[in-house]
């Protein structure tokens, strides 16, 4: 016993050794080397902590706000600003901060491009172009720029090294997208006012030249009034095409009428006449049918019958005539009033159409005149609107509140570095005792012994002692 805990911890043979480690065994080992865990963890923590406070520069931030105060209407571009554009807007105008318009502004007025400090990490050829642009980049990766929730401010964070650099970047930032706001709805209005001007008088020759082609064409046409409608004879023309309708409606029944008659199809004639002397032929066929079962035809009664049968056909023959020779009449008198009708309504529109071909070329140098006409108001318009815009100093953006230099540096966060070199040293410490577990093992636990050495326990003899971990020494030892 005495030589089994003096002896060093017992290899597992590689044969004998499984895919899978237990849980328990994981945490035989992990107990096992848990000083080197610790140390590990402390140690990265505490070169953390003194890379925070002692060897990583200090940075510090500043913050612009600037208030975009769009107009609800717009004295420059006369219109209404869309209320369900307004993040839209927003969001433009803070890619608009970050538009080399607005940075290159910035870094000429910090004087970046002749700093030779700042310029001696510059990479690649040395141009104004590329200088310009590697410039704006690092000007962009001390750039923060956010939108207040639910407002029209935004808010232009700057990071540096001293204090009064954030507080001066972030400032001249915040300036220069001012500047850019009120040039881009100022500059273009005083060069516009030139371009008005010119197209003024353009368009007033325009007007005065429809205004004598309209005179020369009335006096050529003698028509005062070519704008007029012809309202009166439009509503001529649509009386006779409802009568016209009316006409054809009653020609087609009249035509329907006739083909009954000549089919002599008395459900659908409107005769009560004949159709009262259809039934009393077809009663008297019945009469004469029943007759003919007791008597010969030769007798008097059915000779009597015979020949009232014979009347009564002969009179809804006549009958039938006269209603076909007035329905043919009827459909003849339709058929003139329609063709009547037709003949007035082509006239109609034959004088129609002569009036509005004249009246369509009238109409022509009246619309270039109207056009003329409206093209100038909206110039003069657009004139006093220029006008303005040119000598006023409105623009929707203003600085509300300057950065001013920050008491505190904000990074490096020597709590949360701390944190973290703890937490890496940690896991660090956690991968290597695996690894030197791993690479030799040992009997570290009962479970080492049933599943990797397939022996049974019969007894489990560990001795505690004070203190943590426990002491395994009798399962860490090689047996005698």
């Amino acid at each position: 016993m005495s030589q089994a805990s003096t002896s060093a911890p017992a290899a597992i043979p590689d044969s004998l050794q499984p895919a899978v480690i237990s849980i328990p065994q994981l945490t035989a080992m992990l107990l096992a080397r848990w000083k080197l865990i610790v140390i590990l963890g402390l140690g990265c923590a505490l070169v953390a902590a003194v890379l925070s406070k002692l060897v990583l520069p200090k940075s510090y931030t500043a913050i612009a706000t600037v208030m975009v105060d769009f107009e609800v209407n717009d004295p420059l571009s006369r219109r209404e600003f869309p209320v369900h554009l307004t993040a839209s807007y927003m969001a433009t105008q803070m890619e608009f901060i970050r538009s080399p318009e607005v940075l290159g502004a910035a870094i000429d007025e910090l004087g970046w491009a002749s700093d030779p400090e700042r310029l001696a990490g510059l990479p690649g050829q040395d141009t104004p172009e590329h200088r310009q642009a590697w410039l704006r980049t690092q000007m962009a990766e001390s750039l923060s720029i956010r939108q207040g929730d639910e407002s029209r401010f935004i808010y232009i964070s700057f990071t540096a090294e001293t204090a009064e650099d954030a507080a001066r970047g972030a400032n001249t930032v915040a300036r220069s997208y001012v500047q850019a706001q009120q040039a881009k709805q100022q500059g273009p209005a005083r060069e516009r006012a030139i371009q008005v001007e010119k197209k003024l008088e353009t368009l007033r020759e325009r007007v005065d030249k429809a205004e004598q082609q309209v005179a020369k064409f009335r006096d050529s046409s003698g028509l005062i009034e070519l704008d007029s409608d012809n309202r009166d004879q439009q509503q001529q023309l649509v009386d006779l095409e409802r009568r016209l309708s009316e006409a054809r409606v009653r020609r087609r029944e009249a035509q329907q009428r006739l083909n009954y008659a000549i089919n002599s199809n008395t459900a659908v004639l409107g005769s009560q006449l004949i159709q009262e002397m259809k039934r009393q032929v077809s009663t008297l066929e019945a009469r004469l049918a029943d007759l003919s079962t007791t008597l010969g035809p030769r007798h008097p009664d059915y000779i009597a019958l015979n020949n009232e049968l014979s009347a009564a056909r002969h009179r809804l023959s006549i009958e039938l005539d006269n209603y076909v020779n007035n329905a043919r009449a009827e459909l003849s008198a339709a058929r003139a009033q329609e063709r009547g009708l037709e003949t007035e309504r082509d006239n109609l529109k034959a004088g129609l159409r002569s009036d509005q071909s004249t009246k369509e070329a009238g109409a022509q140098y009246l619309r270039e005149l109207n056009t003329a006409k409206q093209l100038y108001a909206q110039a003069l318009n657009e004139y006093d609107t220029v006008l303005l815009g040119a000598g006023t100093e409105y623009s929707n953006a203003s600085l509300a509140s300057p950065a001013q230099p920050p008491l505190r540096p904000t990074g490096p966060k020597a709590k949360v570095n701390t944190i973290a070199g703890g937490l890496l040293g940690g896991f660090l410490g956690l991968a290597l005792a695996l690894l030197l577990e791993f690479s030799r093992r040992r009997v570290r636990c009962r479970a080492d012994v049933e599943r990797e050495l397939n022996l049974p326990v019969l007894g489990d003899l560990t001795r505690k002692t004070s203190g943590w971990p426990p002491n395994l020494n009798f399962l860490s030892r090689r047996p005698s």
